[in-house]
């Protein structure tokens, strides 16, 4: 290892780009040849570990300074100090000493290169669908392959200016109980932000060499009501109607390009929704139809007859990167990114085998399932329903018991207790899925909500609720009451939310919700706990009519609620818990919680790289 550093401290030391102006005379650089480097190597190692990286390197930079050869670099030119920025020139040094794997593909967007422009690029896209493609390209498949980010929301400004100023370059840190992995994933190519030019963007989607279009847009952006039908009044929408060639919405940018590509006989694109909602491939049809129906019915006929919606269920739980995160990454490898994406170290995706003229990355090489609609149809089922749904289903019950992190959460018992019957309620609705035990695959979900090295906030779980519920609770509560059968824990869920949504704790502090519906369900809810209302408006409000039609559900909402009222939610969650086992089987208790991993990589390495870039780092 030592050997090792001291290579890495002459090579990249000795790099042009390491210093501004000019090359550095090598005669500099031969006192790392000297015996007592040794100890210096370990003299800063301590610093490091007593200080961290970022302080260790402004040290270094003041004894060069006044050192006999501080005349000389002040004269070749400024030495910036502090860690490396990441962008494309700093991948040679930062994946030379192997703590980092970098991308080694060509990243150039040539005329040949097949794309997929991507909407709604965050952390969840880039740690899921960029990283299976960067795993191809790593190993040297679908290279004629890449992906441009596409954004059209003014809060999409900032991710585009992020990853431009980056080179379109990122770091995925991904923890879990196996341990901690960083790497630096390329597949992102380009970034186009629509406001800016909206024709622009068009031609773009319009040519030729867009093959695809994926989505990770949320429930929200699909423009959708509690009854799963185009929204004609949202006001992006409304947009889209009034001049399509100017539009508002993902579907209206969709069905604009698809327009000019009919308009000039190019063949469309794929259109692969990646969001978790029932059936996302035919859902996103009905909806793009919908509006194309409105804007040019012959368009309409044309998109049905030839552009394939294929659906898909994705997973990989990725929590809000967060400013400790990004310090967390400067310390431990000594470089900065502006946006990193933290998630667990499982993934995955299953994709219906449906695209024109089978144009498509081989995403099974990299672990993907390409496979028929009706084995993704139970896959995503069970995963919405569980997985998704379990998000839901604790999180509000979870913040109104204090608790602010996940695994937290998932350390009280009232709340695994909880989800563990949840669990249990939900599973009878779901579909066989082959080569899946159904009670292990929640076994495996509680032990990922309780992973610690994650620290997902109950509250990224809690966002759009009035979306999620719909998505994830309507099909188990309308399917478990068909079968005759009590949905006492899935009413305890919804009642949970409809506490939370009044934007009061049971301490009198204040909530920050974010939802879609928000100012609405927030009074719809006052009136349900100030002015002893049922909660047929309020089931009305979230699921619709089909469910606020069904008395047994209502009444079992109205149960829940009163409990929370005459009483507390903890109160309210184990009565409910108690008459749910009276009935039925509850899967035994949880895995241990996982066990804290050290997070930081051996200091041996950590001095060499620290000693090497960091005294002379950009």
């Amino acid at each position: 290892m030592m050997q090792r550093g001291l290579q890495c401290f002459i090579r990249r030391v000795h790099a042009p780009t390491r210093v501004c102006g000019a090359p550095m005379l090598r005669e500099t650089f031969l006192v790392a040849e000297k015996n007592e480097f040794v100890a210096s190597v370990d003299h800063w190692a301590s610093i490091i570990k007593d200080k961290g990286v970022s302080d260790a390197l402004l040290k270094v930079s003041d004894l060069w300074k006044g050192s006999e050869f501080g005349d000389e670099l002040s004269e070749i030119g400024e030495v910036h100090t502090g860690p490396l920025k990441l962008n494309r020139h700093v991948l040679d040094a930062l994946g030379y000493e192997g703590l980092v794997s970098v991308p080694t593909y060509n990243r150039e967007i040539t005329p040949d290169k097949k794309l997929i422009y991507h909407f709604g690029v965050g952390g969840f896209h880039r740690s899921h669908q960029a990283f299976y493609l960067h795993e191809l390209l790593m190993q040297g498949v679908g290279s004629d392959w890449g992906i441009v980010g596409m954004g059209i929301m003014p809060f999409d400004k900032k991710m585009a200016d992020v990853l431009k100023e980056q080179d379109y370059l990122y770091t995925l840190v991904s923890r879990g109980a196996s341990g901690f992995g960083c790497s630096i994933l390329g597949s992102i190519m380009g970034f186009v932000f629509a406001p800016d030019n909206v024709p622009g963007a068009l031609e773009n989607l319009a040519d030729p060499q867009c093959k695809i279009v994926s989505l990770t847009i949320t429930e929200k952006g699909y423009c959708f009501d509690p009854d799963g039908n185009l929204d004609f009044s949202h006001p992006l929408i409304v947009r889209d109607l009034a001049d399509v060639s100017k539009p508002g919405s993902a579907l209206g940018y969709i069905i604009a390009a698809l327009k000019i590509r009919r308009e000039r006989g190019i063949p469309p694109f794929t259109l692969l929704s990646c969001d978790n909602i029932p059936e996302n491939g035919e859902v996103t049809e009905r909806l793009v139809l919908d509006l194309a129906n409105k804007i040019d019915p012959e368009l309409a006929g044309w998109i049905k007859d030839n552009v394939p919606f294929p659906s898909t269920m994705v997973d990989r739980i990725t929590p809000v990167t967060t400013d400790q995160d990004k310090k967390q990454l400067t310390e431990q490898y000594g470089f900065e990114d502006e946006w990193p994406v933290v998630a667990e170290d499982f993934y995955q995706w299953v994709i219906e085998d449906r695209f024109i003229d089978n144009c498509r990355p081989p995403w099974e090489k990299a672990g993907a399932l390409v496979v028929a609609h009706d084995q993704v149809r139970a896959s995503e089922t069970m995963k919405i329903r569980l997985l998704n749904g379990g998000h839901s289903a604790l999180s509000y019950l979870s913040y109104l018991l204090g608790h602010r992190v996940v695994d937290k959460a998932m350390a009280d018992p009232r709340v695994s207790n909880f989800l563990r019957a949840y669990f249990a309620e939900v599973a009878a609705t779901v579909p066989e899925v082959p080569g899946v035990d159904l009670e292990q695959y929640q076994f495996s979900l509680i032990t990922r909500f309780s992973n610690v090295h994650i620290c997902d906030q109950v509250q990224r779980l809690a966002m759009d609720g009035s979306m999620k519920l719909l998505n994830t609770m309507s099909g188990p509560i309308k399917e478990r009451l068909d079968m005759g059968k009590p949905v006492d824990m899935l009413a305890m869920a919804v009642a949970g939310y409809s506490r939370y949504m009044m934007g009061i704790d049971e301490q009198g502090g204040p909530i920050v919700t974010q939802d879609p519906q928000g100012a609405a369900v927030h009074s719809v809810v006052w009136k349900l706990y100030c002015a002893n209302n049922t909660s047929k408006h309020f089931v009305e409000k979230i699921f619709g009519s089909e469910l606020s039609d069904r008395e047994e559900f209502v009444s079992a909402v109205d149960r829940c609620v009163q409990l929370i009222k005459s009483q507390d939610v903890a109160t309210a969650m184990a009565t409910i818990y108690k008459s749910f086992e009276e009935h039925e089987c509850v899967i035994a208790e949880e895995p241990p919680a996982l066990s804290c991993m050290g997070s930081v990589p051996s200091m041996s390495s950590l001095a060499a790289f620290a000693v090497a870039g960091g005294a002379l780092a950009e």
